[in-house]
């Protein structure tokens, strides 16, 4: 398992605009983080969903029937970390990036 902080500097290796299997490695990846770790993960967090999602707005018609169910659970994931007492504090709300891996292009 991949702490948050080298899952960002990993992404932040990777291209810009990302394949979509690149996307999915690192919502896996993410996903594996507790949702407890991860909701203190504070300002570490924006900088990578921001760069998951800003490659994902290139890639979106690279979403398939077979790969769409993967972004629903991360999707999920996202929001149940926006849910969690500490990520309030921090003013953490993934809802609306959430929401865009939610869109399904098919």
């Amino acid at each position: 398992m991949y702490t948050l902080q080298e899952i960002g500097n990993r992404m932040l290796a990777a291209p810009t605009v990302m394949p979509v299997e690149l996307e999915l490695k690192f919502a896996q990846e993410l996903m594996s983080i507790p949702i407890a770790v991860a909701a203190a993960g504070g300002d570490l967090w924006q900088p990578i969903i921001r760069r998951l999602y800003e490659s994902h707005i290139d890639t979106f018609y690279s979403v398939t029937p077979e790969n769409f169910p993967e972004f629903l659970r991360f999707a999920d994931w996202l929001d149940e970390i926006t849910k969690q007492p500490v990520a309030k504090s921090n003013f953490l709300d993934m809802t609306h990036f959430a929401d865009h891996f939610r869109v399904k292009p098919f």
